[in-house]
């Protein structure tokens, strides 16, 4: 069984890929967590994650995407997003979080041995496609390997899942979709 939680917002595609997944999950409950966002509910997902993490830089405004003001970052004066140092430091500690629109990364970012500090990084896909996030527990219990499991079954299978994402930090298994036809 899979159950959406009440905030995803989810359309009609993704609606019909879940109800293809759902024969692959015969005798548990999956939850699917996140759809579809806006750059403002990213900004909310960044806020509650710097929260969690102790890293809350105080100029970042509830609600404000376009807002910039000057940092001084190494010496350097650098004009930024007011969330940008704490989306930025998130990547740092190992968050891996996309912003609400395009952004350039501030702080030491190391993915696949590369550092992307000064790479510019995409929106979201949950702003930009038609992704699914799943959550990492089989019957409210953790088991990441368990829901990357049920996917690949379900993506050998021809459901439309065009890649698979497990997110540990996140506790989700994000999986994009193929294109609609």
């Amino acid at each position: 069984m899979i159950k959406i939680k009440p905030d995803a917002i989810i359309d009609d595609y993704q609606r019909s890929i879940i109800n293809a997944i759902e024969p692959f999950t015969i005798g548990n409950t999956y939850v699917v967590s996140r759809g579809h966002a806006s750059p403002e509910s990213q900004l909310t997902t960044i806020k509650d994650f710097a929260i969690r993490h102790n890293c809350l830089y105080p100029e970042f405004e509830d609600g404000n995407l376009y807002d910039q003001n000057i940092i001084i970052i190494n010496g350097l004066a650098k004009t930024c997003f007011l969330w940008q140092r704490t989306w930025s430091k998130l990547l740092n500690i190992g968050i891996i979080i996309n912003p609400p629109v395009a952004a350039e990364v501030l702080f030491t970012y190391m993915k696949d041995k590369v550092d992307h500090k000064g790479d510019l990084i995409k929106p979201s896909p949950h702003i930009l496609s038609n992704p699914i996030d799943f959550s990492a527990k089989i019957d409210g219990i953790p088991s990441l390997k368990g829901v990357v499991s049920m996917l690949k079954r379900a993506q050998t299978a021809g459901i439309g899942i065009r890649f698979i994402k497990p997110e540990p930090a996140n506790g989700c298994v994000h999986i994009d979709l193929v294109e609609k036809k």
